[in-house]
């Protein structure tokens, strides 16, 4: 999940998908990566994470 973080609030989206990837292969639900992503977006500004919810739904289906 620290990861997760760092890399949505570098932008780092490449390696964001494949570290989202990674945390449902370790039991983050969908639910919990939005969770997450919007709490985030707090902090880290709203754009940044509308650039990761479409990666969320491609990780892990919509």
């Amino acid at each position: 999940m620290i990861t997760i973080a760092a890399l949505m609030s570098a932008g780092l989206y490449p390696q964001l998908k494949s570290h989202l990837a990674i945390g449902k292969e370790h039991g983050i639900t969908k639910e919990e990566a939005v969770e997450i992503v919007t709490h985030l977006a707090f902090y880290c500004g709203w754009p940044k994470a509308w650039s990761t919810f479409p990666l969320i739904d491609e990780v892990y289906g919509k």
